[in-house]
């Protein structure tokens, strides 16, 4: 395809890793079939907070998980803390135990 009245070209490649950044022996990661939330990081409107606000309106007997972290602000947290179904946690080291929990996880920036 050309773009720029075709002074650039593009071209849509895919990464496949085949397993070259394995570690010998290791095996896959469990699926997440233990989880019951929507889990969404570092709520703030640059990761898509207006996103799962409206999730949470329009889904309201789904779970959403919440984890705050260094671009959160008070004020959002007030936001989701305003919906039965979202809980906010901190964010924290031990992220297994967070993805334990999950279900899904919702990436939407």
């Amino acid at each position: 395809e050309g773009f720029s009245d075709h002074r650039v070209r593009a071209r849509l490649c895919y990464c496949a890793d085949y397993g070259y950044f394995d570690r010998p022996g290791e095996t896959e990661p469990s699926l997440c079939t233990t989880g019951d939330c929507v889990t969404f990081i570092s709520p703030c409107p640059a990761k898509g907070l207006p996103v799962v606000l409206r999730l949470a309106i329009m889904m309201p007997d789904v779970r959403f998980l919440c984890v705050s972290t260094g671009w959160t602000k008070t004020l959002h947290e007030v936001q989701l803390r305003a919906h039965p179904n979202i809980e906010v946690v901190p964010g924290t080291d031990d992220v297994d135990a967070l993805y334990r929990r999950t279900s899904v996880l919702l990436v939407p920036s």
